[in-house]
């Protein structure tokens, strides 16, 4: 029996030093070279998506509208733009109408008013409308202020309420307002009068007449209830009495003055002031301090300028001319 021969086996290849130096540095240029590469592709890349996100990113989600807490961006603004065009709306109104459909929902959200997701994808398809956020807020805004009028303000806002329609002045003076009624008793145009004589702006601007006024409105505008609780009150065609009306003030009026110290060495002065409202009230005030009445007193009392009434008709040092 034979005996199986040896394999015979290659003597092992001897790798010098200079040798494993030489791979190990080609592997380095090999990283080094495959690191570059790898550099520029993402710095090409960072370049192309900076730009990218310059150019086309970043404007279209910069905020252009904000309400309250809520923002939109200028993707939101064009899409809404597009929409606006298509359902037929003006399209100069575009930022308002961003911000008065945002309000409505945020209003409406308070008062427990709200239209479902379901509703809204109701509607759109009624109208053969595209689903996307700006027609949806559209759409939504619309049915909310037509459930706000239905469910809510119709049970707060009465479908009826009192109207006057009113010719009203102001006047000097109780003896003014006798004179000019006796006027207009003797036929003389009402119109013609306040336009001339009253010393209200609006009465004058408008001779007196303020047309068909509900009441809290004709108040707010006089910024007085007195004229108006009266006309509300009083017979249709009837000229009323002069009535004097403490809470309102004129763009005219009378001064009462007294320098009460004067410096000697220059142009100073101390004044006391008190402002009235008519000729006839300023000789009745003067003839109270002439019999000996305090001037601080009455100025504090009926004063209409509003520093010296504070400051009991101390108006301080001053300079003739200031």
């Amino acid at each position: 029996m034979e005996l199986a021969k040896k394999k015979q086996q290659k003597p092992k290849r001897e790798v010098t030093k200079r040798q494993l130096s030489r791979w190990q540095q080609q592997k380095k240029r090999q990283r080094l070279i495959f690191g570059l590469g790898i550099l520029i592709i993402v710095a090409a890349l960072v370049t192309v998506g900076a730009g990218w996100y310059i150019t086309e990113y970043q404007p279209l989600h910069t905020t252009v509208v904000t309400v309250n807490d809520a923002s939109f961006n200028m993707k939101y603004y064009i899409n809404t733009l597009v929409a606006m065009v298509k359902v037929n709306l003006p399209t100069d109104t575009v930022v308002p109408t961003i911000q008065k459909n945002e309000l409505v929902r945020q209003g409406a959200e308070e008062l427990g008013i709200r239209v479902s997701d379901a509703e809204v994808d109701e509607e759109l398809k009624n109208l053969d409308l595209p689903t996307s956020r700006e027609y949806r807020d559209l759409v939504r805004a619309e049915m909310l202020t037509t459930k706000l009028r239905d469910e809510y303000f119709e049970y707060q806002v009465p479908l009826l309420a009192e109207q006057c329609y009113i010719l009203a002045m102001l006047l000097e003076n109780e003896k003014q307002a006798t004179e000019v009624r006796a006027r207009l008793e003797a036929s003389e145009d009402f119109t013609e009068l306040a336009g001339e004589l009253s010393l209200e702006a609006i009465s004058q601007t408008e001779n007196g007449d303020f047309g068909w006024r509900l009441k809290d409105l004709l108040s707010d505008l006089l910024k007085t209830s007195i004229p108006v609780d009266y006309a509300f009150d009083a017979q249709v065609g009837v000229l009323s009495q002069p009535i004097y009306d403490e809470e309102t003030t004129k763009s005219v009026g009378y001064w009462l003055i007294k320098m009460s110290e004067r410096e000697e060495d220059s142009d100073l002065v101390h004044v006391q002031a008190i402002l009235l409202g008519s000729e006839e009230e300023a000789q009745e005030v003067k003839a109270r301090l002439e019999t000996g009445e305090d001037f601080a007193a009455l100025a504090e009392e009926l004063s209409q300028h509003e520093w010296s009434k504070e400051n009991g008709g101390d108006i301080g040092w001053s300079v003739p001319g200031t």
